[in-house]
This record gives structure tokens, C-alpha cells and sequence, in this order.
């Protein structure tokens, strides 16, 4: 879902080079190469996460893309050397994610694209509801998660605002809360002239383009 609606926002974009901030497995790596983009990055701390990710790659005959082994706050990578910078439910893990904001901001290009869809932690009777309705299997997994170490993973629950004042102090210009329910499709997009920020109702999405003269 998340990685088909980043395809849809990039396809008539001129961007060819992209990085998974944060891309654990690489799951929207693969998404992406499987539809021939070809200059990709992933950067992750977890070593054991890109030999997953090679695996997927050689299964699905794929060619491997770059892996950098580097903190996601602090990559060490040339400034402005992606046009996107991309990654699904990490931004959420963190107190203070304007560490990772600022390194992204720094990475992107003059006028490129941040996709970040954000899974905040919700109350249980809204999850309760949710998985009911779109997922009862994952009732039985949330139940085995509670009683495992797992369940201990750290998981805020900032809301829409909190995201778009740090993004705002970083630098980003005209940004925009937009509604947008992650179990369907995108029902509202506007086109801005400079920054993005697309917000999940129940995960939220930060999109931010960004153009600098």
C-alpha cells in the first residue's frame, strides 16, 4: 500500500537516485527496483536486516542495491545526494526524531521528495476495532507480542502537529496536514510549490518536497 502510493508520487518525477532511511529488510526497496529504478541506497545499523534483503533481491532476480551500515541521525553520506529519501513506520520509534528530519533534509536534493509514513501508537480499543474489521490474524499476533519482549519496542504517539512544528523550524516552507486513511487510498492530494507534508489519520505520512533556489 504505502510503497505503491510512493511509486504513484515519483512516476513522473525526473528523480533517479533514492535512499531508504531506516530500511531494515527493504522491503520498498524492492518494490522500487522491481519497477526498474536502479540508482537505490538502503542505510541501516542492523547488518542482519541487509542479509534479508539480499536474499529477497537474488530470489526475485534482482540486482542488489547499495547497503550502507550507518545511524540514520548521522549517515555520513555527501549532502544533497538523493532526490528521495523514503521509509515506512520508523520516525515514530524515536523521542525526538528531529535528528533524523535534519539528516534527511540535509541528504535530499534542491528539489526532491520525503516519504514518511509514521504508525504512532494507538489506543487498544481503536486497534482492537481496526484489526477486527481488516485483519483478525493479527489479533491473535498483538496477544502473543504483549507477552514477549517485542512488545517493549519503543513506539510515541506524537500527534500531526508535533511533526510539522520540527519540520517548520528545520526549514521546510508551506506545510500541510492532509488527512489520509492508510487502509484505503489517498483521498486528498494538493499539489504546493515548494514542501510537502502529507499526514495519516491513524499513521501518519510525512511528505516533504523540497526546492531551494
Amino acid at each position: 500500500m504505502y510503497s505503491e502510493d510512493l511509486l504513484n508520487l515519483i512516476k513522473n518525477k525526473n528523480y533517479s537516485s533514492f535512499c531508504e532511511l531506516g530500511a531494515g529488510r527493504g522491503t520498498t526497496t524492492m518494490y522500487l527496483a522491481k519497477y526498474g529504478y536502479s540508482d537505490l541506497t538502503m542505510v541501516d545499523l542492523a547488518e542482519q536486516g541487509f542479509e534479508v534483503a539480499k536474499y529477497s533481491f537474488e530470489k526475485f532476480k534482482l540486482s542488489i542495491p547499495k547497503m550502507i551500515i550507518a545511524d540514520v541521525e548521522k549517515t555520513n553520506i555527501k549532502e544533497e545526494s538523493f532526490d528521495c529519501i523514503y521509509n515506512i513506520g520508523l520516525l515514530e520509534h524515536f523521542d525526538d526524531p528531529r535528528p533524523t528530519l535534519e539528516e534527511s533534509y540535509r541528504l535530499l536534493n534542491k528539489v526532491g521528495l520525503i516519504y514518511m509514513p509514521i504508525v504512532p501508537v494507538q489506543p487498544q480499543y481503536k486497534s482492537f476495532f481496526q484489526r477486527l474489521m481488516f485483519n483478525p490474524l493479527s489479533l491473535i499476533k498483538n496477544i502473543i507480542r504483549s507477552k514477549s519482549k517485542e512488545n517493549n519496542i519503543n513506539r510515541t504517539d506524537y500527534p500531526r502537529s508535533f511533526y510539522a512544528k520540527i519540520c517548520k523550524e528545520i526549514g521546510y516552507k508551506n506545510i500541510k496536514c492532509i488527512p489520509y486513511n492508510h487502509i484505503g487510498k489517498l483521498i486528498m492530494m494538493v499539489q504546493l510549490r515548494t514542501n510537502l507534508l502529507f499526514l495519516f489519520i491513524n499513521g501518519i505520512i510525512i511528505l516533504l518536497k523540497k526546492e531551494r533556489l
